[in-house]
């Protein structure tokens, strides 16, 4: 077996102690040729110093304002490996073999521009239901390879000569269906996404500090964006009206339906200027995209499934 280059981008925003451990469980992956690096988006708490002082391998890219998801357009950047694996800071790889399995992924599948992994929870066994928005059923699905149109950014990994043939992240989007926007742009370029089950991970959520609102706002907002570069009305009115609807159902029981409305009335304005950088899918694309939609559950199994977390 050849050993690619890998990169390690972690994207930190606080949560020191987190990262700490996502560092330290990284270093400790058997493959011969890695590196670890830090985007620190803005934490403003001396993560610089921290790693600086513990752990001296370690390269920290420290931006001087928090750039959302699109942080890790630096770690894209900076990386020198040919494969960039993403992580968050509360993502831990589940055993020392996880970067063989990665590079072994890409050598076998030179049409694949980026891999997802398998996300299970902090005891390491049971699958993270909350981290499932592929278009099928965990149950059937969650070890077995297949295509898909979701990017888990914190548990994912990419060709870096794939990623290159688009802009990356998108700096208007901050949060939320971010990932959707750079697998279509991947699709355009040529390359699949497929979900990956012998790369796992856990993740460590620490959801006290998130602030409650902005999914409704961004999530809700972002659906128009996407709509604007993207999609021709009929795929648009299929994939996006339901998922629209289903945020407004969430924003009405959470009692943050100004948040959602405000997303509306932001999705309209900013999506029009995203006309200009529109890049309509091919028809090629846009069947393949009806495809896994077909494989999508229905509006009932989302409300049931996502009854804390509307992220569809």
């Amino acid at each position: 077996m050849q050993y690619p280059s890998i990169s390690i981008a972690i994207l930190t925003y606080k949560r020191q102690d987190m990262l700490v451990q996502a560092i330290e469980t990284a270093l400790q992956q058997d493959y011969p040729d890695f590196e670890v690096l830090v985007i620190d988006n803005h934490s403003e708490d001396g993560t610089p110093a921290l790693l600086a002082d513990k752990f001296s391998d370690v390269r920290c890219i420290a931006l001087n304002q928090n750039m959302g998801a699109a942080a890790r357009n630096a770690g894209f950047e900076h990386a020198r490996g040919e494969i960039i694996v993403t992580l968050d800071n509360d993502v831990f790889f589940h055993s020392t073999n996880e970067l063989q399995q990665v590079a072994a992924y890409f050598q076998q599948n030179e049409d694949v521009g980026c891999i997802t992994f398998k996300i299970l929870q902090p005891d390491g066994k049971t699958l993270s239901s909350r981290d499932w928005f592929h278009p099928c059923k965990a149950d059937d699905f969650a070890d077995k390879r297949f295509n898909t149109y979701y990017i888990a950014e914190g548990a994912s990994a990419f060709l870096k000569q794939a990623i290159a043939k688009t802009d990356g992240y998108d700096e208007d989007f901050f949060l939320g269906h971010e990932g959707l926007d750079v697998a279509l742009k991947l699709f355009q370029a040529g390359f699949k996404i497929e979900y990956c089950p012998a790369v796992t991970v856990c993740h460590h959520a620490a959801l006290a500090t998130r602030t409650s609102w902005r999914p409704y706002y961004y999530n809700t907002r972002n659906y128009f964006l996407l709509w604007f570069k993207f999609f021709r009305m009929g795929l648009g009115l299929q994939f996006l009206l339901p998922r629209i609807a289903m945020h407004g159902i969430f924003a009405l029981r959470t009692g943050t339906f100004l948040y959602y409305l405000r997303g509306l009335y932001a999705g309209l304005r900013d999506g029009r200027k995203k006309l200009h950088e529109r890049t309509a899918m091919t028809r090629q694309n846009e069947q393949f995209f009806r495809q896994m939609l077909a494989q999508h559950p229905g509006f009932l199994q989302w409300l049931k499934r996502h009854k804390d977390k509307p992220q569809v």
